[in-house]
């Protein structure tokens, strides 16, 4: 049985192969948790960062945006720092080159 970080992860990579972003909401109402309550979507996304660290396929949490500023949050960015992912630089522009190349790699991997 998936697990629910399994189960972020597989829209993750549905998003990335169709060129998408995707909410915090929309994603947590995809897999099945209550987007009033994130704490448990953070904590599949920050275990993805972990595991991000050891492969190379992409930091795929960056796909997930916050509707009102249509960034990931801070919180994100603290665990990519944690696991030397993220150097401080530029957030916006740290965010558009990842998922550009995201799409890119994703988008070649379609079965």
């Amino acid at each position: 049985m998936a697990s629910k970080t399994d189960d972020v992860l597989a829209e993750l990579i549905d998003a990335a192969k169709n060129g998408e972003t995707v909410s915090y909401r929309e994603l947590a109402v995809r897999v099945g948790m209550n987007p009033k309550f994130p704490l448990a979507l953070h904590s599949c996304l920050n275990k993805i960062v972990r595991e991000s660290a050891e492969r190379s396929k992409g930091l795929l949490p960056l796909l997930v945006e916050s509707i009102e500023t249509g960034m990931p949050g801070d919180g994100l960015f603290r665990e990519l720092s944690d696991v030397n992912l993220y150097k401080g630089e530029n957030k916006q522009e740290f965010r558009r080159r990842n998922v550009a190349w995201l799409h890119e790699f994703w988008s070649s991997q379609r079965a």
